[in-house]
């Protein structure tokens, strides 16, 4: 595999949620988009890990621009192929203020169910 990193830039560029944001949003739904369709469905906060999770996904992607590996997720090769076309992926948070991860995790599974 070629350095991607040299063909195309990263679009995507957003800084991390700030602190109030991610104390409003508690546990949350959130979906990534390619041109308005949902490639991926995911939840975030509530694990300690930070309550970004949403651009967590954006950061692999440009950590894995330049891997050799041909064990790369389907999520981040179709977020390669949205910057190769010059395009930013489009997230958004559908649910956030649910109670605990159990609620996101409901909520996460009939957004793929759907």
């Amino acid at each position: 595999m070629s350095n991607l990193k040299t063909e195309f830039n990263c679009p995507n560029d957003e800084p991390n949620f700030d602190p109030r944001i991610e104390r409003e949003l508690g546990c949350y739904v959130y979906v990534l988009k390619d041109r308005g369709n949902i490639f991926y469905v995911g939840k975030g906060g509530g694990t300690g890990a930070g309550n970004d999770r949403v651009l967590h996904h954006l950061e692999d992607a440009r950590k894995k621009l330049q891997s050799n590996s041909a064990n790369i997720a389907n999520k981040i090769k179709i977020i390669h192929g949205i910057w190769a076309r010059g395009e930013k992926v489009e997230w958004e948070i559908i649910r956030y203020g649910l109670p605990d991860s159990q609620a996101a995790f409901e909520v996460e599974a009939a957004l793929i169910d759907f």
